[in-house]
């Protein structure tokens, strides 16, 4: 993408974030802003990098992606509209509705997102249903067994996928 074109975070403003709770052993609550900086290839202790809290609110989330150019697509209610448009790369948000907590994960590939999770508040794909990278990419066991459900998907439409990891 050519800096031009990439946005920053200059003036996005938090809501206050609420105390964080770990899940799990390793866990923090940078996952928003691990995904963005991903997306962006902004580098650890940057400006952009260092904008970000820990643990923003959800709230927050439509917002975020208004300031930075992003696409939101909710599940299920945008669900055909992400469908028609997946050859970018995104953050995917997944909630996990027991813990009432969500994680989002950059993925280079919408398209490989949709093909491990096909349906709208489904599960995953199995491996006899299509090629998989694994059962329930881009998320690794620990969160699997929270049983997650693919809440959000933030497209950057202006990114064209990243072809050599496909």
């Amino acid at each position: 993408m050519p800096t031009a074109e990439v946005p920053t975070m200059d003036g996005f403003e938090w809501s206050p974030p609420a105390p964080y709770v770990p899940m799990g052993p390793g866990e923090d609550g940078w996952y928003v802003r691990d995904a963005v900086c991903e997306m962006f290839r902004w580098k650890s202790f940057s400006p952009e990098w260092c904008r970000f809290i820990e643990w923003p609110q959800g709230r927050d989330t439509s917002r975020l992606a208004e300031h930075l150019g992003l696409t939101m697509f909710e599940s299920p209610q945008n669900w055909n509209d992400l469908i028609a448009r997946t050859a970018h790369p995104g953050i995917a948000f997944f909630d996990f509705p027991v813990q009432r907590k969500s994680h989002a994960i950059y993925v280079y590939s919408v398209e490989a997102l949709i093909r491990h999770w096909p349906t709208a508040g489904g599960p995953p794909a199995t491996a006899s249903e299509d090629w998989l990278f694994w059962y329930g990419w881009p998320l690794h066991r620990e969160h699997l067994e929270r049983g997650p459900v693919l809440g959000a998907v933030l497209l950057d439409e202006r990114q064209p996928p990243d072809d050599d990891d496909l």
